[in-house]
């Protein structure tokens, strides 16, 4: 009888131990399906482009003012075909080559494009892989390798001397514009609502995110920091909104703190994220321009607006 109870209280045991197990490894599973899921690497690819594709580009008309369109498509690197729109202003001294945020293409961002020829410029845009008419897939490399064949094709084909070129990025495109002016030299960079890395913007608005290592997040990292920490001759103007909730405002201000080349910050005291008017960003070009063609801009110079 002894022997009988002392069996069953075993087997009672085993059972218990084997679902504590069970349990255990479920628990373990889920728990590393649920990290690989919440990665840095995953959410990039879940949520850091959010291309829309397009058939056609409703922008603006053939000729805009003196400005005459021309619709171009030129290589990437990775064997994609990108597709943009060049507005050619007669005896325009620049050229801003354009990179809008991480959402739309080039038709969404018409007003942009308005901004920059009302601003004296003739302006590039192109739409990144995978964006509007543009085939391939979006990726941080990818989106940098775009920006430099945008580049390369501008002063190359489309004949654009690069002291004429102007980088401009916003929100997202502020890291491409960025990245492509440290592999390049262009005449000006221009960035509204940038960020220092995007590693730093990650972990500052989803702090679990300070778990993982740098090296557990996309690389290259799409960043502007970089840039500044290097750059010493291309003169760099930043707008950026104080009400901004997605980069904070901050991010612009360490950004001017970090920059050894003349640097022109205009804090918007109204402003969220890029929801300045058309008429700012024009006002704000053509102040920019106007200091450096008589050599007035000096080092640092910091700004507060009202819009």
């Amino acid at each position: 009888m002894a022997a009988r109870v002392k069996t069953k209280r075993f087997w009672i045991r085993v059972a218990l131990l084997s679902g504590l197990l069970y349990f255990a490894l479920v628990f373990v599973f889920i728990a590393t399906q649920l990290c690989d899921r919440l990665c840095p690497a995953s959410l990039c690819r879940i949520g850091l482009f959010y291309p829309v594709k397009a058939s056609s580009y409703p922008i603006l008309p053939g000729t805009y003012g003196s400005a005459r369109r021309m619709n171009v498509s030129f290589a990437a690197p990775s064997g994609a075909r990108l597709q943009g729109v060049f507005y050619d202003l007669k005896d325009a001294s620049r050229v801003v080559l354009l990179c809008y945020g991480q959402s739309g293409n080039i038709g969404i961002n018409a007003g942009l494009l308005k901004a920059v020829l009302d601003s004296g410029c003739s302006v590039f845009a192109y739409d990144y892989e995978g964006y509007g008419m543009s085939t391939g897939t979006p990726s941080p490399s990818r989106v940098i390798e775009d920006g430099v064949a945008a580049y390369d094709y501008l002063s190359g084909p489309l004949g654009v001397e690069p002291s004429r070129i102007v980088e401009m990025g916003v929100s997202l495109g502020t890291g491409i514009a960025s990245r492509v002016a440290e592999q390049r030299a262009p005449q000006s960079l221009v960035l509204i609502s940038p960020y220092v890395s995007l590693r730093r913007l990650a972990r500052e608005k989803l702090p679990f995110l300070r778990l993982y290592g740098d090296g557990d997040f996309p690389a290259p990292d799409l960043s502007a920091g970089e840039f500044f920490a290097k750059n010493s001759e291309v003169p760099v103007l930043m707008l950026h909104g104080e009400l901004d909730p997605i980069i904070p405002a901050g991010d612009s201000r360490d950004l001017f703190a970090m920059s050894r080349s003349p640097c022109r910050l205009v804090m918007a005291n109204d402003a969220h994220h890029c929801d300045f008017s058309l008429d700012f960003i024009t006002g704000e070009l053509k102040s920019f321009f106007d200091l450096l063609d008589r050599g007035r801009l000096e080092s640092k110079t910091s700004v507060a607006s009202g819009l």
